[in-house]
């Protein structure tokens, strides 16, 4: 059975004779129904900023990232690494989110050049859609070769600080220790296992874009499909089929 299908035998299971009920459970799979959903939809980055004062890098290769929480159930759908100047990144940068356990679980890599989409100051690529859960705790990291791109923070230290940074209310940061790093002779993305021990609290590099709520007529679309199938599926179990002799 396809996943959609499976989906949908779960929301009406047990719920046939009440289709409000089953609605209900509809509604409270949204996150996870986008995995399936083939309609238009649009995807924001998780933070997002116009304005930054000096760009750090100082020759040296390392892992940099920072943690999250979501606080509803989310879908990421792309991975994105910050382009200072809006005109190509020197160098390709592995991107990946990593569970409480230090798991992998989405990753991509974001070429060189400025062959990956431009979304505000970053260079995003697609990836499978990938459900987070809310209120577990999840780390984006970027690997950074020596002498290549950039990254930044907030807030000021040494002359480089985000002056404008949004982060969508779907997702929350740590006032502090959420800014991590491994340095410096990595070779390849690995988890950042040190906790930055000063005020910065997100060090940019790594960036995410969830998947938006599908359009209204996709949403529509999609409730009355379901609620006919299982109005069906109800029709047909209530046929008395004759015994014949």
């Amino acid at each position: 059975m396809k996943p959609s299908m499976r989906m949908l035998a779960a929301v009406f299971a047990g719920n046939l004779a009440s289709p409000v009920r089953a609605l209900k459970r509809l509604l409270a799979l949204a996150p996870a129904a986008l995995l399936f959903v083939n309609g238009p939809a649009h995807a924001e980055l998780a933070v997002t900023f116009t304005s930054v004062t000096g760009i750090f890098s100082d020759g040296n290769s390392r892992n940099v990232g920072w943690s999250f929480i979501p606080q509803a159930d989310i879908v990421v759908n792309g991975l994105g690494f910050f382009d200072a100047g809006a005109d190509g990144l020197a160098q390709s940068h592995p991107v990946a989110i990593y569970d409480a356990a230090h798991n992998p679980i989405v990753s991509g890599v974001v070429p060189s050049g400025t062959a990956a989409s431009l979304e505000d100051l970053f260079r995003v690529v697609g990836v499978a859609p990938t459900l987070l859960h809310a209120g577990q705790t999840y780390v984006i990291d970027a690997y950074i070769p020596g002498n290549s791109d950039g990254w930044v923070w907030t807030p000021n230290v040494v002359g480089v600080n985000i002056t404008d940074l949004t982060v969508k209310p779907v997702i929350t940061l740590g006032s502090s220790g959420s800014a991590r790093y491994s340095c410096c002779s990595e070779s390849s993305i690995a988890f950042p296992s040190t906790i930055i021990d000063d005020s910065r609290y997100i060090w940019m590099g790594a960036n995410f874009a969830i998947a938006g709520v599908p359009e209204p007529s996709t949403w529509a679309m999609m409730v009355l499909g379901f609620l006919g199938i299982g109005l069906l599926t109800y029709r047909r179990r209530g046929q008395v089929v004759p015994r014949t002799s």
